[in-house]
C-alpha cells in the first residue's frame, strides 16, 4: 500500500478542482497568501530589532525575502490559481528563502520562525501535490532545522540538550506531514471506491452523481443535448439459471467493457443495478440514434458464449438546462435517469433488443431553486 502510494501520480488540477466544485478556491488563495504576506511581515518587523544584523548582506538578503513574500502574496490573491508549474516555484522560493533568512538573522529569527514557516508549506503540499513532493520538501526541511539547530546551539554557548531538541523538532516536521499524506491519500482511495462498481469498474449511481459537473465542464457554450441512456440487459436471470452466476459475472464486465468502447471517450458509463447500466454524455442533438444503435450492436456477439442483448431507453435535455442559475445538477440527472428507465421498460415489452426514446418531462427540466 505505501508503494501504491508513493507512485500515485500528481493529478494537480484535479486537486484544485475538487475545491474549485466547493466554491473554496477564493478562500484557499486568500488564506496562502495571508499567511505567505505573515512571514514576509515577521521578516520585515525583524529587521527592527536591535539585534538584527547589521551587515549590508543581510539586509539586501532579507529585503529581497520580503518583497518576494508580498509578490507571492499578490500572485495568490489577485491572479487566477497558480499552474502546476508556478506551485513549484512558489515552494522552492519560500522553502530556500525560509531557511537562508532564518539561518542569517538567527538572533531576531528563532529556529521557531523557520519551522512554523516550514510547517505551512507542508500543509500546502498535502493538499495540492504529491508524496515525492512532500518527500524533498520535508528532506529540506530536516536539513534546514539541523543547521539552525547546530547555529543556535552555536550562538547559546554550544547546548547540546538545545541542539538535540531542535533536531526533534525537525524530525516531527518531516514524519507528521508525510503521514498526514498517506491517510489523506487511504481516505480518497476509499472514496473513489464507493463512487464505483466494485465488478464492472464502472461508476455507480453516487459516481454519476459526482462526475456530471465533470461531463459538464467545457460545453455548456455550445448548443447540446445532455443525453442519458439506460442499458437493461434481457433475460440476464435465464443466463444466470443456465450457465451460472460466474458466467453471469463474466456477462456483466464483457458489456461494461464493450459499453466503454461504444461511446465517446468524456461520457460517463454507470452500472446502476444487476443488469442495468446508464449512459450519460454530451451529444448534438439527434446523435443520440446512432450512439443508441452502436451500443446495441456492440452488446449483442453473434459469437458470444452467453449472448445476450438489450433494451435500451434513452432520453435528452438541452445542456441549457443544466446552466441556469440554481440548478440542482443531480437532481436534475436523476429525473433524466428516471426518464429514460420509462423508455428502457417500453422497448422491453416491445420484446428487446430495441432502442426507444421518450421526451424529458416538463417537471424534469425544471431547475431546482
Amino acid at each position: 500500500m505505501v508503494r501504491e502510494w508513493w507512485h500515485t501520480p500528481t493529478d494537480y488540477e484535479a486537486q484544485v478542482e475538487y475545491f474549485a466544485k466547493r466554491s473554496l478556491t477564493g478562500l484557499i488563495q486568500f488564506l496562502v497568501g495571508l499567511g505567505v504576506g505573515m512571514v514576509g511581515l515577521i521578516v520585515m518587523i525583524s529587521q527592527w530589532s536591535g539585534d538584527a544584523p547589521a551587515g549590508t548582506a543581510v539586509r539586501v538578503v532579507s529585503i529581497v525575502f520580503i518583497t518576494a513574500m508580498y509578490v507571492w502574496s499578490w500572485v495568490w490573491w489577485l491572479r487566477p490559481w497558480p499552474s502546476y508549474r508556478l506551485s513549484h516555484a512558489f515552494l522552492i522560493n519560500v522553502d530556500v528563502g525560509v531557511t537562508v533568512v532564518t539561518l542569517l538573522n538567527q538572533k531576531v529569527l528563532s529556529g521557531m520562525f523557520g519551522l512554523s514557516a516550514l510547517l505551512l508549506v507542508s500543509f500546502y503540499i498535502i493538499f495540492f501535490d504529491g508524496p515525492k513532493a512532500l518527500a524533498v520538501h520535508s528532506f529540506w526541511a530536516v536539513s534546514s532545522i539541523a543547521a539552525m539547530s547546530v547555529e543556535i546551539a552555536i550562538i547559546g554557548g554550544g547546548d547540546p540538550v538545545l541542539a538535540f531538541v531542535k533536531l526533534l523538532s525537525g524530525g516531527a516536521l518531516a514524519v507528521a506531514p508525510i503521514a498526514a499524506h498517506f491517510g489523506i491519500w487511504a481516505l480518497r482511495n476509499e472514496a473513489n471506491e464507493a463512487s464505483n462498481d466494485p465488478l464492472t469498474g464502472l461508476l455507480n449511481r453516487r459516481g454519476l452523481n459526482l462526475h456530471i459537473d465533470d461531463l459538464l465542464r467545457g460545453h455548456r457554450k455550445r448548443a447540446a443535448d445532455v443525453v442519458v441512456i439506460v442499458i437493461d440487459l434481457d433475460r440476464f436471470k435465464i443466463v444466470n439459471d443456465r450457465f451460472g452466476h460466474s458466467v453471469g459475472d463474466e456477462v456483466l464486465v464483457r458489456c461494461a467493457r464493450r459499453l466503454e468502447s461504444a461511446v465517446h471517450g468524456g461520457a460517463l458509463v454507470a452500472r446502476v443495478g444487476g443488469e442495468e447500466f446508464v449512459v450519460v454524455d454530451v451529444l448534438q442533438p439527434g446523435d443520440w440514434v446512432a450512439v443508441a444503435d452502436r451500443i446495441r450492436v456492440a452488446l449483442c456477439g453473434r459469437d458470444d458464449h452467453a449472448p445476450i442483448t438489450a433494451s435500451i431507453g434513452i432520453t435528452a435535455a438541452a445542456i441549457t438546462h443544466f446552466a441556469e442559475s440554481g440548478c440542482d445538477h443531480a437532481e436534475l440527472l436523476g429525473d433524466l435517469v428516471a426518464r429514460a428507465d420509462e423508455a428502457m421498460f417500453v422497448a422491453k415489452r416491445g420484446g428487446g433488443n430495441a432502442v426507444s426514446y421518450l421526451p424529458p418531462m416538463p417537471d424534469a427540466v425544471r431547475t431546482s431553486r
